[in-house]
């Protein structure tokens, strides 16, 4: 594990899978899966979502309506989260489909560049190695966002230890003087 010239490590990382019905979330993945959002649904996929620290977004090359998905879904994970740049990995499924095809490759790719997000295009029925790859894409970004926060809150400390010595002596010599 990458340990950013800290002590402490990143050990487990959370990440959640999401994506329209019928992408192929559960497919040999065995990943944890959240429907899109509908209706009592969009209650626990915030609660999925303020849970996790890294996102997979999937959909499928032969569902136009999964595509479009991708966007408001990771709106709500920026929302949520309040913040921008958080791990994020595109996965356009069901490669195998040409023929079904009803996203072009190009389009996903320039999604994911607007998102600010890695792109993977694979089938998750023809093998393992892809969703692997697009997983351990996944898990580095986590680990550096975990070592970003990290550095953030190491020099917070700094600013706000030199911010109490400051103070401590400013006092001692106010004490001084009277």
């Amino acid at each position: 594990m990458t340990d950013c010239g800290q002590t402490r490590k990143l050990t487990r990382a959370k990440l959640v899978v999401l994506g329209g019905q019928n992408c192929g979330k559960t497919g040999k993945a065995r990943q944890t899966a959240i429907n899109e959002c509908v209706g009592s649904a969009a209650s626990s996929l915030e609660s999925s979502i303020r849970w996790g620290d890294g996102f997979l977004l999937m959909y499928s090359i032969t569902d136009r309506c999964s595509f479009e998905s991708i966007s408001r879904l990771k709106r709500l994970i920026d929302h949520s989260k309040q913040t921008l740049g958080i791990p994020t990995v595109i996965v356009a499924n069901k490669s195998d489909m040409e023929n079904g095809r009803v996203v072009r490759t190009e389009e996903g790719q320039s999604l994911a560049s607007d998102l600010r997000c890695h792109f993977y295009e694979l089938s998750v029925a023809e093998g393992s190695s892809a969703v692997e790859a697009a997983f351990a894409q996944l898990v580095r970004e986590v680990r550096l966002e975990f070592c970003r926060h990290l550095l953030a809150m190491d020099k917070r400390s700094r600013v706000l230890q030199v911010r109490h010595a400051l103070r401590n002596k400013l006092t001692r010599s106010k004490t001084m003087q009277w």
